[in-house]
């Protein structure tokens, strides 16, 4: 199966909130190679409600986080597991300080881009507990 095709027909189902197994279904393909497109392919969506530090951390350094691909000798440098990495990518779980800091000396962040990426956007936090 040449997946690219059906990449654009993926994104709009996500979008419109379609279950795996309803997309899977649509383009006869199995749920698991599905999940695996989805995943390395990252048309997965990134909570940014609440502190994505990872997320952050990762758009300041590349100017599209796609380009980041974290390998082995990251993960293992970083000390967070590939599970754990994803988690805290997407937003389902936060990044401690610890984690913060390996990740933020391991990619080469400047102080500067530390800051940008810790720094609260209390303007867009106060709209978001107005919805």
């Amino acid at each position: 199966m040449n997946w690219n095709e059906h990449r654009e027909l993926v994104k709009q189902r996500l979008k419109e909130k379609k279950s795996i197994s309803e997309i899977a279904s649509e383009i006869d393909a199995s749920e698991y190679d599905l999940k695996q497109f989805i995943h390395r392919n990252r048309l997965f969506g990134v909570n940014m409600d609440s502190r994505n530090l990872a997320f952050k951390i990762v758009k300041v350094k590349f100017r599209n986080p796609e380009y980041f691909r974290p390998t082995r000798e990251f993960f293992k440098i970083v000390g967070i597991t590939q599970k754990r990495w994803w988690n805290l990518y997407r937003g389902d779980e936060e990044m401690s300080e610890l984690e913060f800091q390996r990740v933020s000396l391991h990619l080469g962040l400047t102080l500067e881009d530390v800051f940008e990426a810790r720094q609260l956007n209390w303007i867009q936090d106060l709209e978001n507990i107005k919805k």
